[in-house]
């Protein structure tokens, strides 16, 4: 991102802003009842239940923390050594963590401030996630 103009500054500005207030209206306006429940006769897989959301927002950001160290960890050891298997490791973890934090968001009880910053930085995330899958397409910001 060093040899971005200002255009493409001011698109990504845009782009995190307009996602960060679709993201505060799902979590204003979808019920938090209104997530996929599976049958009550057993009990749904930990990634399931992480994605819903049933982990708030704390054990959500320390799930999504613990798996930023392991990749970061499997990384420095030379377990990831091709561009794409990490980049595929950082789109697939990071989209479930997003997925869950919106849906803590939408669960909990949340301050109007607390969802405003969580939007904040899940429109970050979303952004930082479409410039790594444009970077595997070999497209650029610039």
């Amino acid at each position: 991102m060093e040899g971005a103009t200002a255009g493409a500054w001011i698109w990504l500005w845009v782009l995190w802003l307009s996602l960060s207030v679709l993201l505060l209206g799902g979590m204003l306006s979808l019920p938090p009842k209104d997530v996929v429940t599976p049958l009550p006769a057993r009990l749904p897989p930990w990634v399931l239940r992480f994605v819903q959301g049933e982990m708030a927002v704390g054990g959500t950001v320390r799930i999504g923390l613990g798996l930023g160290g392991a990749g970061w960890w499997c990384g420095a050891a030379g377990l990831l050594v091709s561009d794409l298997s990490r980049s595929l490791l950082v789109v697939g973890g990071g989209t479930l963590v997003l997925i869950a934090l919106f849906n803590a968001g939408r669960r909990g009880v949340q301050s109007l401030v607390g969802l405003v910053v969580l939007s904040g930085f899940q429109g970050a995330g979303w952004v930082v996630l479409l410039l790594i899958v444009l970077q595997l397409y070999g497209l650029s910001v610039r």
